[in-house]
């Protein structure tokens, strides 16, 4: 009586047959890896255009209506403007943008009314970076070695001064963490060839 051999694998060809598909899931999960890794540094990139996008509408309805904006200045890491507007729904405000710098660096925002004079806020209150100020975007800085704010001054080809507004937002963590640039011009309509040196809003 005979016996047909039963058919079936090696251990040789068991081996092997694990071998590619361990080879076939680590590529596959390094590519599922990768586009979600993509996809959240994609995401955090939209995400800090986004809520820059939204400063930026604020801004611009702040600039369009300056009538002076000062010249920037810069103490330490801080960088601060100062700009006067004027509407005739408020009449006169002022406002004061600043760029805190550090490892937390964030953009502020204060304002006051220039003609009442204990509503202005004073040097030191100005210096520092509490209580007057509300925070208008955290995690941006100036990129690189260059400054946040810049007035560009009318001249005979533009007859405004503009504001130069330069930031670098930082969104996510670890390896989704992104820096994305902006760069934007505001123009104020109702500045001049003839612009005041006086410093139209001091502090106390």
């Amino acid at each position: 009586m005979t016996h047909e051999d039963d058919e079936g694998v090696t251990l040789i060809e068991l081996t092997v047959s694990l071998m590619i598909m361990s080879v076939m899931l680590t590529m596959f999960t390094t590519a599922a890896l990768q586009m979600y890794r993509a996809a959240n540094k994609s995401e955090s990139v939209a995400s800090a255009q986004a809520d820059l996008n939204v400063v930026f509408l604020r801004l611009d309805k702040i600039v369009r209506y300056a009538s002076w904006i000062s010249d920037p200045q810069q103490v330490g890491v801080k960088h601060d403007i100062r700009m006067l507007t004027t509407t005739s729904s408020d009449g006169q405000r002022c406002y004061g943008l600043k760029v805190t710098g550090g490892t937390a660096s964030r953009l502020l925002i204060t304002e006051w009314n220039p003609d009442d004079l204990n509503s202005r806020p004073t040097a030191a209150e100005f210096a520092l970076d509490g209580r007057i100020w509300t925070t208008l975007a955290n995690d941006v800085t100036a990129p690189g070695s260059e400054k946040p704010f810049e007035r560009v001054p009318a001249d005979s080809v533009q007859n405004f001064d503009r504001l130069q507004l330069r930031l670098e937002a930082t969104k996510g963590s670890n390896e989704s963490r992104t820096k994305s640039d902006t760069n934007v011009r505001f123009t104020a309509l109702n500045t001049s060839l003839a612009r005041s040196s006086t410093d139209l809003c001091p502090l106390r």
